[in-house]
């Protein structure tokens, strides 16, 4: 059914941390409160309460676990192997209807399946440039924490870090930042998840965390990817 007050589509583009893994769980002692509570669920509630009626935006989500950004890392499993950012941009968002931006939530996975900041940066800057060239606006987060990086995962992850963050718009190649990783990073041990927002994976938000990261998403940001 066609809602002549969208204003475009909104494509959450990633890996696990995308679709959803994670939001079902609510932490020890408690119960399920619902479904439908990925961020990218509680994205879209907000975009509906919060944004006028007619800067209303459809919110897709495009995550597949275990993919990474680049198709070029030594470790990818062979499950996904094919399934990198740029090998499905075309399926996954560009041949949608009314696309007009995109959420890029990837490198999570790059860092262990053996990628350095160089090569997430290169397959950053194809997709980005790819997405731009549609008229699509490009919203990118950090890769957030994981405890099981490496020192040189760490270093390659702070030089990705760095890269998305210059000038809030990765040194003009994107169009804003989602700060996922301020959010999700523990205070006192920045390489772990928030004890209150961690599955228990050290990967993966749980509900509480989910609810976090679209609560820090700017509308306002979004609102300027608007179809006019």
């Amino acid at each position: 059914m066609r809602n002549p007050r969208l204003r475009g589509s909104l494509v959450a583009y990633g890996s696990s941390v995308v679709d959803g893994t994670g939001s079902t769980d609510c932490g020890p002692g408690c119960s399920r409160p619902g479904a439908d509570l990925r961020w990218t669920d509680d994205l879209a509630r907000r975009i509906t309460s919060e944004l006028p009626a007619a800067r209303q935006f459809a919110v897709a989500n495009a995550g597949i676990g275990g993919t990474t950004s680049a198709a070029t890392c030594p470790g990818i499993g062979d499950a996904v192997r094919g399934l990198d950012a740029s090998a499905r941009l075309e399926r996954d968002v560009l041949s949608l209807h009314g696309v007009t931006g995109v959420l890029y939530y990837y490198g999570t996975n790059d860092l262990p399946a053996g990628c350095d900041a160089a090569r997430i940066e290169a397959s950053y800057r194809d997709v980005f440039q790819r997405l731009r060239a549609a008229g699509i606006k490009v919203y990118v987060t950090p890769i957030t924490p994981r405890p099981g990086y490496t020192d040189q995962n760490n270093r390659d992850r702070h030089a990705v870090g760095t890269f998305v963050s210059k000038w809030n718009s990765c040194g003009g190649t994107c169009d804003g930042v989602l700060p996922f990783d301020q959010v999700l990073e523990d205070p006192v041990r920045p390489n772990s998840i928030n004890p209150p927002y961690d599955t228990g994976d050290g990967v993966h938000a749980n509900i509480a965390g989910q609810q976090a990261l679209a609560d820090i998403v700017s509308l306002p940001m979004l609102a300027a990817s608007a179809r006019r």
